[in-house]
Formats: structure tokens, sequence, C-alpha cells
């Protein structure tokens, strides 16, 4: 992968939510029984996809532009000759890691390496924390059935679903090299991120030209204005944490919602009133996602320190809600974040219903197959907190984006548009289609996917692009990260037991 020329560019204020040196780590994982004989597949994809999207070979760096303080650019990386984008290791005596379509009556015989130690033997070697903070890199693992790739993608300059566009590409890349035709350029690219910083400009509803240049030319500093800061993202990670994958049951979730949403049908105008929704009552359902964000956030809170309060951010995909629609392949950040908060008073209609399930679990051999959950007050408490996570999301509109990215632009300093901490941050990648994507003849498709852990935070949940488990059926898989103590009194609370098929650290490869 050669280091390619652009020219450099100006970070949006939506960049500027993340630290230059937060990384986003995804493993992808590759069964073969000749591993070796796919690393120039590998190599020769990342080698175009480096021609194709070039600033990925840059670095972050405090811009040159003078009109405001701490802004962050990225620019061409200044130690191009001894620095490699793709490095390749060798791991002879590790295997892969089991996955939901494979892990039944595995759990038990085989030697998972777990932990940051494991994690950073996948991760290509570079300084960090640390500005400048390149942009991407990325390592291929060598393993004895077994390719895993570890792509490192610098958060302030690709967000989740620009993650997603990348591996997209990426696939297409190691199939079909010589395409001419590409799921994004380098052009949308720049005329996006001009787009985002002429409507934080002129002040959330700018007039947008049709032939916008790829480069970015503010020149006169704007008139201040106060700035106002959300709950969102808690960014640094805890070494003393560690991250666990859940594997929650579909067809339970399902069935959460179906009940929650008749509930909901009863509460709607109580509940819309209490969330400020007015006369319209624009939310009048609770999705499955929320239902899981709910059971998420309610466990986490009980055992998390105590407080009198738990706040939530969930983050929001929100390219198609912007007053002019971000294009999909956009590969920067849009993302917004709900501010969701509950009171731990709220929670004290479990106490009851929790008790009785564990006197119900002393005599049966498998709490988890009960028919439940029909307890009146744990319904209601999870279509209230569901509906609150609802209509914070809905919230999410073309007024209020342009507002929040005015907020953002006139923000003197750009180093404080950084969201503050929340107690519970939720991401949900569940519409990657990354099981679905073909590498060509000799990688094929993936056989699993993790989330290297270094870069999570304690309370952080990422729901994993939807798979299937080894019966071939629907599930949702989310890696958790918590202090142990915590994790292990989470797993004994009923309301998590339900739906829960399973729980395990994060493995990112096995001993042989």
């Amino acid at each position: 992968m050669k280091n390619g020329k652009f020219t450099p560019f100006v970070l949006s204020p939506f960049d500027h939510v993340f630290p230059p040196d937060l990384y986003a780590m995804t493993a992808l994982y590759f069964q073969m029984e000749a591993p070796s004989e796919a690393i120039f597949d590998l190599q020769r994809g990342l080698s175009r996809l480096g021609e194709l999207i070039p600033f990925l070979s840059g670095e972050v760096v405090p811009a040159n532009s003078p009109y405001k303080t701490n802004a962050m650019e990225v620019r061409l990386a200044s130690r191009n000759d001894d620095v490699s984008l793709v490095r390749v290791k060798h791991y002879p005596k590790y295997g892969l890691p089991g996955t939901p379509s494979t892990i039944e009556g595995e759990i038990a015989r085989r030697v998972g390496c777990t932990g940051d130690e494991s994690a950073r033997r996948l991760v290509s070697e570079f300084e960090q924390p640390a500005v400048p903070a390149p942009v991407f890199r990325a390592q291929i693992n060598i393993l004895a059935n077994g390719l895993v790739l570890c792509l490192v993608v610098n958060h302030m300059v690709i967000d989740g679903k620009g993650n997603d566009v990348l591996l997209n590409l990426l696939a297409q890349c190691c199939r079909s090299p010589t395409d001419t035709s590409w799921s994004t350029s380098i052009a949308t690219q720049g005329v996006t991120r001009r787009y985002l910083h002429d409507l934080g400009r002129s002040g959330g509803v700018p007039s947008i030209p049709s032939n916008l240049p790829s480069s970015l030319g503010l020149s006169t500093p704007p008139e201040e204005r106060e700035q106002k800061f959300d709950r969102g993202e808690g960014l640094a990670p805890d070494a003393s944490s560690a991250s666990y994958n859940l594997l929650f049951s579909d067809s339970r979730i399902q069935l959460l919602k179906s009940r929650c949403n008749t509930r909901l049908s009863e509460l709607l105008q109580v509940l819309a009133k209490e969330e400020g929704e007015g006369k319209g009552e624009k939310t009048r359902f609770v999705s499955s996602n929320d239902i899981l964000t709910t059971l998420l956030w309610i466990c986490i809170t009980r055992v998390q320190q105590q407080q009198a309060s738990s706040t939530l951010g969930v983050a929001v995909n929100s390219r198609k809600r912007f007053p002019k629609a971000l294009p999909d392949d956009y590969l920067g950040n849009a993302v917004a974040y709900t501010d969701c908060t509950l009171s731990i008073s709220e929670l004290r209609c479990l106490e009851t219903w929790e008790k009785q399930q564990q006197e119900q679990s002393l005599y049966e051999q498998n709490p988890q197959s009960s028919t439940i959950i029909d307890d009146g007050p744990t319904i209601e408490l999870l279509t209230r907190l569901a509906y609150r996570i609802r209509c914070s999301i809905t919230k999410i509109d073309d007024i209020s984006l342009g507002r929040l990215t005015a907020d953002y632009f006139h923000t003197p300093d750009w180093s404080q548009i950084l969201l503050q901490r929340c107690d519970i941050l939720v991401s949900s990648l569940r519409d990657w289609n990354t099981y679905g994507l073909d590498f060509g003849p000799q990688l094929q498709g993936i056989q699993g996917l993790e989330f290297l852990p270094a870069s999570s935070a304690p309370g952080e949940c990422i729901v994993k692009p939807a798979q299937k488990d080894a019966n071939g059926e629907a599930v949702w898989e989310v890696m958790i990260t918590l202090q142990p103590a915590q994790m292990e009194q989470m797993r004994q609370l009923p309301l998590l037991q339900w739906p829960l098929e399973y729980d395990i650290p994060v493995e990112f490869y096995c001993s042989l």
C-alpha cells in the first residue's frame, strides 16, 4: 500500500467530536487451509484501496488555517520513507477463535486468548497516543488455519458507517481490483465536508452551490456564539476493564418488542406528553434496537456505582437527517448522540419481579427457558425507557442537526467540541453487511469480526453486525466493556438472563 498524494483538508466540525488519537480497530477473520496463499490478494486489495482513497496514507495534525483554535486537518504524512501502512505477521501457534455460528460445544475445550496483550499482537505498531496521528494502518496476521486482517482507522476522520463503507470498498478491491466503477469517490468526500462547514458557518441553513470544490476555503473568523455541550461519548479506554461478547436471542427480543408496543398503545398519550412529543405524537413505536438498548441500560446501571441517575448516549447515523442528506458513502463523521437520563428510583419496580424469578430458578433446571417477561410493572418500565430512547432519536432531525452543526462550528476552540462522558454508550452496527461481503475466490467471506477493546471505554456497548448462531437462528451479538466484577454481577440479573444465550470474554485467537 503506497503513500498517496492528496490535497490537505481541514476536518469538519463533526469530526472534532473525537480526539485525533482515538482509533477504531476492526479484526476480520478468514478461515482457510493455506492462508499464506491469500496474502497477495489482501495486499493487492489494500494497495488498490489506498489508490482510491489516498488520504488513508495521511496523518491528522493541527491545521495551518488560523480561523479556529485547535482545528485539525489531514495532510501528507511527514515520514513517508520509513512508515509501512500494511504489515504482515506470522503466528503459527495460534488459530481462529470460535464464532456464534461455530461456538456451540466449543467453549469448554478451547483456550481462548483474551485481553489487551493478545489484541496488541494483531495491531500494526505505531506511536499512540500521539499527534501527528495516522489515518489508517493494517496488519495481516497469518494463523495456522486462517488470516486475521486488523484495520486501524482514525475515528476523527472516519466514523462507524464510514468504516462499513471502507470494508465494502476493500472487498471490491480484493475481488475485482481492475474495476472502473467504485462505491465511493474522493470527490464525494470533499464536497460533503465543505457542505458541513458551510452549514455550520451559515447558522444551520446554508445555500449550497452545486459545484463545490474539494478543498476547504474558510478565511474570515465568524461571529462567536455561546456553545452548548451535550453529553455523549466516553472517550478514554480503561486498562482495568474487560470486554465481553453477549449473544441475545432475536426471538425473545422480538417478543419483548411486541409486548412493549402493545403497552405503548395504551400509554401513548401520557408518555408522549412526558417526552415533549406534543399533540402530533410523531413516535408511535419502539424498535428491536430500542428494546435491546433498554435492557443494556437497565442492567449496566444496576451494576455501576450507584448514583441518583444514569445517562445514556446512543450513537445515531445522521447522514439522512441533515437539511441536505449526506451521501451514504461519506466516510467522515456524521454521528449525533442522544441524551437520555433515568432516575435510579425508576428501577425499584424490578425488585419484586426479580425476587420471584430468583425463587423460581431454585427449582427450575433451565430458568432461561421460562415463558416471560409478562410482569406488568416490568413491561411498563421497559416500554417507558424504550420510548424515551426512541423519542430522543426522533428528535435528531434536520433542524436540530443544523443548529448542532452551527454550535460546533462557532465554538471558538474546536478541541472543546469533544462530547462529555456519559455512563453508558450504545453504538449499533447491526446494519453493516460485513458477513455478506465477497473478498474474492481465495478469501471468500469472513468467518468472524471483532472490535478490539483497546478502543473501548467502560460502559461502551457495540451492537455487532447481524449474523446467525450455530442453529441458523438470528441473534444479537453485543460487545460490552465493563469491570470484571461488574460483568459477573450483571450476568446474575434475571432481566438479562431471560434473552441471553451466552456470554464470554472477547477472544482474538486461540492457542493450539
